[in-house]
């Protein structure tokens, strides 16, 4: 219960709101559920079947580069939440469906799968670090140039300047290209 209303819930007093997009500016790979094993490793769909960026696996990556950026040693907790503590996150990451071109309507035409692109890749033997004996796989991946849609919210309570200097800085770096999503990011992948 808020001391101050007497009310259950989390205590806001503002709502910081980002939306945009993203545009991919290398192949990405956010894996999802596949039917056979010996298809390439799928890329996430929704219930729909659409494909998209979970907002769990946006809001990871972005908690991840939060790690250290703080002038605080518990602010990370604070923003983000805390198992431990049972402290709620207060920032709040929407899916990103992908789309190819930015309009906003219920019109924006979506990838589709036949858009993507295999990117084929051998496995590395972890003792001798060759590569292993029969051991090919490949992955779908979204290719540059297409778009996510981007909605991040962060719940205020008394500190909203604070809260739109991280929101700030958290964009900064999305379009520094410092923050990359998805898999095989030491490959190159998820530059957007």
């Amino acid at each position: 219960m808020n001391a101050g209303t007497g009310r259950v819930g989390r205590h806001v007093t503002s709502r910081i709101r980002v939306r945009g997009w993203l545009r991919t500016r290398s192949p990405l790979h956010v894996g999802g559920v596949g039917d056979d094993p010996s298809d390439p490793l799928p890329i996430a769909r929704d219930g729909l079947g659409r494909l998209y960026v979970p907002g769990t696996s946006l809001a990871g990556v972005l908690r991840n580069w939060s790690r250290g950026r703080d002038d605080t040693g518990d602010g990370l907790a604070e923003l983000w939440g805390d198992a431990v503590t049972g402290h709620a996150a207060r920032v709040f990451v929407a899916d990103a469906l992908i789309a190819n071109d930015t309009r906003q309507d219920d019109r924006t035409p979506l990838l589709g799968l036949s858009d993507l692109e295999y990117r084929p890749s051998v496995g590395i033997d972890r003792v001798t670090g060759t590569a292993a004996q029969e051991f090919l796989y490949g992955r779908a991946v979204v290719p540059a140039g297409h778009y996510l849609r981007l909605e991040i919210d962060i719940e205020s309570r008394d500190e909203a300047a604070r809260d739109e200097a991280r929101m700030g800085a958290m964009l900064a770096a999305l379009a520094a290209g410092e923050i990359r999503l998805g898999a095989a990011t030491g490959r190159g992948y998820g530059a957007v």
